[in-house]
């Protein structure tokens, strides 16, 4: 479940005048939270059609939210958990009618209406009256969010998200759903970004880039509504690195900040904030992202310096297992052996495929081993081919690459010498 109760409170009014105006540049506003392309309230008969479709009425919260905008687009960072995996969700979309999208909504209803009558046939009942969830968000065919619309449970708010093939290491592997939110207007009151997208250098990928858009827009016609606008997107930045700042008292609220903040550590290798946080007693063992704690992120982002303060610290780390370990120094891999730490299969294959040839066969001979590691001689032969074919590619103009073909082509070469290696051990 998602930190509901503990998102930014909206203290900007805006008067029906101003609330017009937005209307104008395509934007409303519910519960604090600012909607994009935001479509018309929903009419009596539109409400009728829906009612009708899924055989319930259609909860409090989404009635409140369909009149305001029956559609548009969010740009809000959402973090949940499934059981121990941290999931960040692309909640991005709000389904309409006609809106030209993987599925709109009716589409989505008549969707999860063919998947209740396929359950009821396998289970040899007759067909449900009436669904018992509502799709009215998410993104494309990979998430939705539903409302439920069982009784006992009418209009708590449910994520189902997609998973990925094993091969993504780390991320959600299976399909997923959880209950998110107790209503869709605490989902909404704790929607946030994670970073100010008005802050000088803010990275043009990230979440709220684009409602900042919006109001740059909105400034050149109303400036002094876009004061308003600015201060509204603003209340609902997660201002982690005022809470890390403080005592550490195991509050939910301290603990995500404490996510936020071992994200940005591990992502800049930003050994100074790291010292902050042990200073103030943070825990180092819990999962930051996806199945990853703050040490194995930071192999992942070659980190290098944080994981050397990490093994020094003398604190728990948990038990995540290396699977990134990319150009990782020697002395780190055989600090990470004596601690204890386990190594995925993938991670062997990048530390030969980076060169570091000694630490991949240190890992084979002394570390703990996490998962299958299968016909090692074959994955690293497939791993080598892999690598000639993109070299090629790149030079063909078909493929781009952060890499170039030429350090493609050195990462084969390496692959092929552990292979040699290999070989001589059996």
């Amino acid at each position: 479940m998602m930190d509901v109760k503990e998102g930014a409170k909206l203290d900007v009014s805006l008067t029906p005048e101003e609330l017009a105006s937005l209307r104008e540049h395509g934007l409303a506003v519910f519960r604090g939270k600012l909607i994009l392309k935001a479509q018309p309230p929903i009419t009596a008969e539109q409400l009728a059609e829906v009612e009708r479709r899924v055989g319930a009425p259609v909860p409090h919260g989404l009635r409140g939210l369909w009149e305001t905008a029956f559609g548009g687009k969010l740009d809000y960072d959402l973090e949940v958990s499934f059981d121990e995996h941290r999931y960040t969700a692309s909640f991005g979309e709000l389904f309409y009618p006609d809106s030209k999208g993987y599925r709109d909504l009716p589409g989505w209803i008549d969707y999860e209406r063919e998947l209740a009558e396929e359950a009821a046939e396998e289970d040899g009942e007759p067909a449900p009256d009436a669904l018992s969830v509502l799709p009215f968000g998410g993104f494309e065919y990979l998430e939705r969010v539903y409302v439920s619309l069982r009784p006992e449970r009418n209009g708590e708010v449910v994520l189902w998200a997609s998973g990925l093939p094993p091969a993504w290491k780390v991320r959600l592997n299976e399909d997923s759903a959880s209950v998110i939110a107790p209503s869709l207007e605490e989902l909404f009151d704790g929607l946030s970004v994670d970073e100010n997208p008005f802050a000088e250098g803010a990275n043009p990928n990230l979440r709220g880039i684009r409602m900042a858009e919006a109001h740059d827009a909105v400034a050149a016609k109303h400036p002094e509504l876009a004061l308003k606008l600015r201060a509204l997107i603003e209340a609902s930045v997660f201002d982690w690195r005022s809470i890390v700042s403080r005592a550490f008292e195991g509050t939910r609220l301290q603990r995500r900040a404490a996510r936020k903040a071992l994200a940005h550590v591990t992502d800049k290798d930003d050994v100074s904030l790291l010292q902050s946080l042990l200073a103030a007693k943070v825990p180092l063992d819990g999962v930051v992202s996806g199945d990853a704690t703050a040490l194995a992120l930071a192999a992942a982002h070659k980190a290098h310096g944080v994981i050397a303060v990490l093994l020094d610290a003398g604190v728990a780390l948990g038990d995540a297992p290396m699977v990134f370990a990319e150009s990782l120094p020697a002395r780190l891999v055989e600090q990470l052996i004596e601690r204890g730490v386990a190594f995925d299969v993938e991670a062997v294959l990048s530390l030969a495929e980076t060169g570091e040839l000694a630490s991949a066969s240190a890992v084979l001979a002394r570390a703990r081993r996490h998962g299958e590691y299968g016909d090692l001689a074959k994955l690293v032969s497939a791993r080598a081919e892999g690598e000639s074919e993109t070299a090629a590619k790149i030079e063909a103009g078909r493929m781009g690459s952060y890499l170039s073909a030429a350090e493609h082509r050195a990462r084969a070469a390496a692959l092929r010498e552990f292979l040699e290696a290999l070989k001589k051990q059996r």
